[in-house]
């Protein structure tokens, strides 16, 4: 007769059998938990309940319901390695977006290449801008020297939602470059013009040049264009010079064109299959990797896996629409930006920020939080912060 007591006063969370009914032992005191991870939080412990027979409860002291509503229920192993990709997805030009937490492989989406780009716009309209190589960058469609240098004339961009644009670093506008004192003498070149753009060949290809009053600067094909395409100095192609001309003159690196393409890149869409676009972030030993762009004819996921449709779901509203995490699994995350809020995200798509390292230690998260960027984080709907506080909370209703 005492082996069942006997049980109880060892156990600090147990289940009914019968019934699955929580419960947490607080010093000689039995409380219905609302969750497990409120039981967790109370009890100090990762343990996992204990099944007894509601006849061994009936004999217990009693005391009132205590713990977090809408803390998760269930405390799945949590992702690692290449499973701790997140991903954000925009379907049908904007109609959904979802986020996909985990691995792609298996899908029929690709990446796009570092010589592809996608032209895009948000739903509220202008600007676009063009994705390419992990960046996006503001290009105006009404500039025709921008349309020409990127090749872009007859292209019209795919509409995305502000979310998976926030997913993105920005970069800054795709324009032609204002020279100071275009037409001017240069530095070291006095026979051409500040404003010019001179070729160079060397042994595994072109380089091109930018004159400047201060110099020369090496620039990639694009920014090569749009210079010309904005003001060609009256010149019909662009200048080739032998390697040693350049000997006499200071190189420079004052235009911001860093950023831009080195050429102008393909169509990432071209295949006219394209109906999804996706920015995807896997992290690394050292932190979050860049952005990459995915593509494909819908979700990066196999037939056999469905995200979850939020009850905030609005379509082509600001709102995120669905969620995939592989069932019964979570994920310990933080935003990229350093140090900051950690959280718990379960497989229903909801993020639970923790409260501190004792919270974290009696939820089972041992290891550290891996870093993800904020912007994915951000739009996944938020519950109640998880913290021994909150969940030793007593309550004779819940609302």
């Amino acid at each position: 007769m005492l082996r069942p007591q006997v049980q109880l006063d060892h156990a600090q969370i147990v289940v009914g059998r019968a019934t699955g009914a929580l419960y947490v032992r607080v010093g000689d005191i039995w409380h219905p938990a609302m969750n497990l991870a409120s039981a967790r939080l109370i009890a100090a412990t990762d343990a996992n309940p204990q099944p007894v027979s509601e006849s061994e409860l009936s004999h217990t002291k009693r005391g009132p319901l205590l713990g977090i509503p809408g803390a998760p229920q269930l405390l799945g192993p949590l992702l690692s390695g290449d499973e701790a990709a997140w991903t954000i997805c925009d379907t049908d030009g904007g109609a959904a977006t979802t986020v996909v937490v985990g691995s792609t492989r298996g899908s029929s989406a690709h990446r796009l290449g570092r010589d592809q780009a996608l032209l895009v716009t948000s739903g509220t309209g202008p600007p676009a801008y063009l994705l390419y190589n992990g960046l996006r960058a503001v290009v105006d469609l009404a500039d025709t020297a921008v349309l020409r240098a990127l090749r872009l004339e007859g292209r019209g961009p795919t509409v995305v939602s502000q979310s998976l644009l926030n997913a993105v670093p920005e970069a800054p506008p795709i324009t032609a470059p204002r020279i100071r004192g275009a037409g001017g003498k240069a530095a070291g070149l006095p026979a051409f013009p500040v404003g010019s753009v001179l070729r160079v060949t060397r042994a595994d290809g072109d380089e091109y040049y930018a004159v400047l009053s201060t110099g020369v600067q090496r620039v990639g094909q694009v920014a090569a264009d749009l210079m010309r395409f904005s003001d060609s100095r009256g010149v019909a192609n662009v200048i080739a010079v032998a390697p040693d001309v350049l000997r006499g003159a200071q190189i420079s690196n004052t235009l911001p064109v860093q950023t831009f393409p080195e050429r102008a890149p393909g169509d990432g869409s071209s295949n006219g299959t394209t109906t999804t676009v996706c920015a995807s972030s896997a992290p690394t030993a050292s932190g979050p990797a860049g952005v990459a762009f995915v593509v494909g004819s819908g979700l990066p996921l196999r037939a056999d896996q469905t995200p979850v449709v939020l009850s905030q779901a609005d379509g082509r509203g600001p709102a995120l629409d669905g969620v995939y995490v592989p069932p019964g699994h979570g994920a310990y995350v933080r935003g990229n930006s350093g140090a900051g809020a950690r959280y718990l995200v379960t497989d229903t798509g909801v993020r639970f920020a923790i409260h501190d390292n004792d919270s974290a230690h009696d939820l089972g998260l041992r290891t550290e939080a891996v870093p993800v960027p904020w912007p994915m984080l951000a739009v996944l709907p938020s519950g109640p912060e998880l913290s021994r506080a909150n969940a030793s909370v007593a309550r004779d209703v819940v609302p």
